[in-house]
C-alpha cells in the first residue's frame, strides 16, 4: 500500500506532457490492483484513457477505456461499463488507427456483456 501512496505522489509529479505519464497512471492502477483497491484503480484507469485521448493516444485510449469497462464490472461503479464501452468504441472509428489495432477494438467489445456490447 505504500507503493501507491508513494507512486501517486510520482504520477501527480509529472508534467502533463511528459510522455511516461500515462505508462506512469496505469502503473499506479496496478499497483492499487494489487492492494485490492478496485475502485481506485478503476479512477486511475479511467485517467490514463482520458490523458491518452486527450494527447492523441487513441488505441491505447481506446484499449483502456475497455481495461476500465471490464474491470467496473468487479466493482461499486458497474453503472459506468456502458459510458466507458462507447468510448471505446467511439474511438474504434478513428482513422488513426491501423486496421489491426481497430479490429482489436472491436474484438474486445463484442466480448462485454450482451446489453453493452449492443450499445451504438
Amino acid at each position: 500500500m505504500a507503493a501507491a501512496k508513494l507512486h501517486a505522489a510520482v504520477v501527480r509529479l509529472r508534467p502533463y506532457d511528459d510522455i511516461h505519464r500515462f505508462e506512469c497512471i496505469r502503473k499506479e492502477s496496478e499497483l492499487l490492483m494489487g492492494a485490492g483497491q478496485v475502485d481506485a484503480a478503476l479512477g486511475y484507469l479511467v485517467e490514463a484513457a482520458d490523458y491518452a485521448r486527450n494527447t492523441g493516444m487513441v488505441y491505447e485510449a481506446a484499449r483502456t477505456y475497455l481495461d476500465a469497462a471490464v474491470l467496473a464490472q468487479e466493482t461499486s461503479a458497474s453503472d459506468v461499463i456502458g459510458q466507458l464501452a462507447l468510448r471505446a468504441r467511439l474511438l474504434s472509428y478513428s482513422p488513426l488507427l491501423k486496421r489491426q489495432q481497430r479490429k482489436e477494438i472491436q474484438h474486445r467489445l463484442g466480448k462485454l456483456p450482451e446489453r453493452i456490447a449492443a450499445l451504438p
